[in-house]
């Protein structure tokens, strides 16, 4: 077979393939769509919801629908971005949801009357549920999950009147739960604000819990539970630790990373079996009065309340932060006595040296202190800080004997009010010699195309010797 016979039939499959390829994105004719809109294809939510199959998307459009509606089939049900308003007439739930890998994002959810059963969203006995980014109103249980298995419930707001009680709700509540996960949500002017009970390694991540009654409540039987790096501020209560009638299981439910800032009242223990640390951290309490003479961010003596006990109270409130460098996602944490209203990575005037930059609110008089963890690609040794633009001789800096080969800690103080700090660094060889890469690809490709040019000139050379006349 000769040369060009051979690239037609390169040609020709590479053909077929895209053609099985685009066949693929082509709808069939008569096949049904993958989505149905209200009001356009049905005039209610739940008719759509009734119409639709398993796997089916329902949008429904901006404005206010009088309802209350069950799904129990797998859907995804996207509201407009909080204008599409479900209202529930004081009458009861307004999304009950009984099927697995359901979706429920984009909603208003207001009115369901005050009655122990009812709520704004209700997931029973379904696994694998998604409840983001949702504003829930004037409900009795906010978002209740009940017998969930691997469920999120995730960038939700959710409130209710400020005044009076009983007429507040209850926040985000998970019944006899196993690895679901509530991350990322606000939650304010409820009875309690998040709440565990019966709960089985799930996870709470990343919550402002504020103005409510309690804070984090957690109900016996609750086993291996992390609460981590919420924000719990200005509530009456920490929170409680409660043992229900007959069930006192209460086994390694971990705190750690939490910010508990200005609670008028500690935990409301009743019950033993909580850990207060994750080994070598524990939370911040504005309530602890202890020193840090060691310097490293953590309380000298543990922070007692009651019969619970964290061992390493951090100093200062503690944050993660999510920079990019090179394409990939590095995290930065700092626990620090100031207010960061921003965190970026950046190069500096100095070609040779980038900066971790803190954009921060401080109270002036005061003596600021930060204890920055991050990656080693993202600053080079040495290290200097300036604060507003300059570095001053009061300020300290040390590196802390938890650095190591992929991960640095530094600690540093600064007397006075600040307004941008910069935690700077020399470049790492990566940032330095971004062009070095380059040149190895270029010399590879260069390489191959010599070589494939030899082997190409080498091939004629030898067919115009067999065929020289």
């Amino acid at each position: 077979m000769t040369r060009l016979s051979k690239g037609l039939l390169f040609a020709l499959g590479l053909l077929v393939f895209l053609a099985s390829q685009i066949s693929d994105e082509i709808p069939v004719c008569g096949e049904r769509p993958l989505s149905v809109s209200v009001p356009d294809d049905y005039p209610t939510i739940q008719s759509a919801i009734n119409n639709a199959v398993s796997g089916d998307t329902v949008f429904v459009s901006a404005g206010l629908y009088y309802e209350r509606v069950t799904v129990n089939k797998t859907l995804t049900l996207v509201g407009d971005n909080w204008e599409t308003v479900l209202d529930g007439s004081s009458m009861g739930t307004l999304i009950r949801v009984t099927a697995d890998n359901v979706m429920i994002t984009g909603f208003k959810l207001q009115n369901s009357g005050w009655k122990w059963g009812r709520a704004g969203v209700e997931v029973y006995d379904a696994d694998i549920c998604v409840i983001e980014d949702n504003f829930v109103y004037l409900t009795c249980h906010q978002i209740r999950l009940v017998q969930s298995q691997g469920s999120k419930v995730v960038s939700n707001v959710v409130s209710a009147p400020s005044k009076p009680f009983p007429q507040s709700a209850y926040g985000i509540r998970l019944e006899n739960c196993t690895d679901c996960l509530v991350i990322d949500n606000e939650i304010s002017n409820n009875i309690g604000g998040i709440h565990l009970e019966g709960t089985v390694n799930c996870t709470v991540r990343k919550n402002y819990v504020s103005q409510n009654s309690q804070g984090i409540r957690l109900y016996s039987p609750c086993i291996n539970n992390k609460i981590v790096g919420n924000t719990v501020f200005n509530n009456t209560n920490d929170g409680m630790l409660v043992a229900l009638p007959n069930n006192t299981t209460f086994l390694q439910n971990t705190f750690y990373h939490n910010n508990f800032i200005n609670n008028s009242q500690p935990f409301i223990g009743e019950i033993a079996g909580c850990v207060w640390d994750n080994g070598y951290e524990g939370n911040y309490w504005t309530a602890y009065q202890g020193q840090d003479n060691s310097r490293d961010g953590i309380g000298d003596t543990p922070y007692v309340f009651g019969e619970e006990r964290d061992r390493y109270p951090l100093m200062g409130r503690h944050g993660e932060y999510q920079v990019s460098h090179h394409e990939r996602t590095c995290e930065v944490e700092l626990i620090c006595d100031f207010v960061v209203l921003d965190l970026h990575y950046n190069k500096t005037n100095d070609s040779n040296s980038t900066a971790i930059t803190l954009k921060i609110e401080s109270e002036a008089g005061n003596t600021l202190f930060c204890r920055a963890t991050f990656p080693a690609e993202l600053l080079g040794r040495p290290y200097s800080v300036e604060v507003d633009g300059s570095r001053n001789p009061d300020t300290m800096l040390n590196e802390l004997s938890r650095s190591n080969s992929t991960h640095v800690v530094l600690y540093f103080t600064h007397s006075g009010s600040a307004h941008t700090i910069m935690l700077i660094g020399a470049s790492t060889a990566e940032d330095q010699s971004p062009i070095i890469p380059y040149l190895v690809i270029a010399a590879v490709l260069g390489t191959g195309l010599a070589i494939a040019v030899l082997i190409l000139w080498r091939g004629r050379r030898k067919h115009a010797k067999e065929h020289r006349p």
